[in-house]
């Protein structure tokens, strides 16, 4: 079976958004080497002429400084039993210690700036088998995908980009669906083929364990009565 993927992530919006988290993360010199190359709007023979690319990451310091998740500490954790007002402490203990193992303090900083940066991410919880560990993974416009059913805008399909090789020419993207999870590989470049399935499983979940967060700010000014 095949399929083609790399559409999905060559749109006008999944680039902005790519672009949005290079100048936050400080990866901006080839967004200004690109500006400088523009033919309409760039500097001729600017490398000629001793033009040293150089930049400040304004971004960074907007969204790392204009607010954090958890400015005093992060949040009590408890589990109530059903039908109990008491918390289940040893199931608490369990739950806070699988969740420090994940740095889940740390990758939620992360995720509150992805929201404020691009007004909303995807959250995946998967599990590794292995090391008996959660793994959390924050996913955005720029590398994700998500089908929903259009009635009950249930998830029903989430596409991802797990690994970009411009080296091999190829992109890995993974698929899940409440069903099956799999891995395609597809090939870059002008005369591309179609997404080759390497590998797929069961989806063990029986469901999608992504959950969409989404920058909840109040309007500045508020019209009408």
């Amino acid at each position: 079976m095949e399929r083609t993927f790399s559409d999905y992530f060559n749109t006008p919006d999944a680039k902005l958004a790519q672009k949005a988290l290079d100048y936050l993360d400080g990866k901006q010199i080839e967004h200004v080497i690109s500006l400088l190359d523009d033919p309409s709007s760039g500097r001729r023979e600017w490398r000629e002429r001793g033009m040293r690319p150089n930049y400040r990451n304004i971004v960074g310091m907007i969204v790392e400084e204009s607010g954090m998740l958890f400015q005093n500490q992060p949040p009590q954790l408890e589990l109530y039993p059903i039908d109990s007002e008491e918390s289940d402490d040893p199931q608490t203990q369990e739950l806070t210690d699988i969740l420090e193992d994940a740095d889940w303090v740390e990758f939620f900083i992360n995720v509150d700036q992805v929201v404020r940066l691009l007004k909303t991410a995807i959250v995946l919880v998967q599990f590794d088998d292995q090391n008996a560990k959660i793994i959390l993974d924050c996913l955005h416009r720029g590398d994700a995908y998500v089908r929903r059913n259009p009635i009950t805008r249930e998830v029903v399909e989430l596409i991802y980009r797990v690994d970009l090789d411009t080296e091999e020419k190829n992109a890995l993207y993974r698929v899940y669906t409440n069903e099956l999870i799999g891995d395609w590989v597809e090939e870059l470049g002008p005369h591309r083929a179609k997404a080759t399935l390497v590998q797929s499983q069961v989806n063990p979940y029986g469901m999608i364990p992504a959950a969409t967060f989404y920058d909840t700010k109040a309007p500045r000014i508020v019209t009408g009565k």
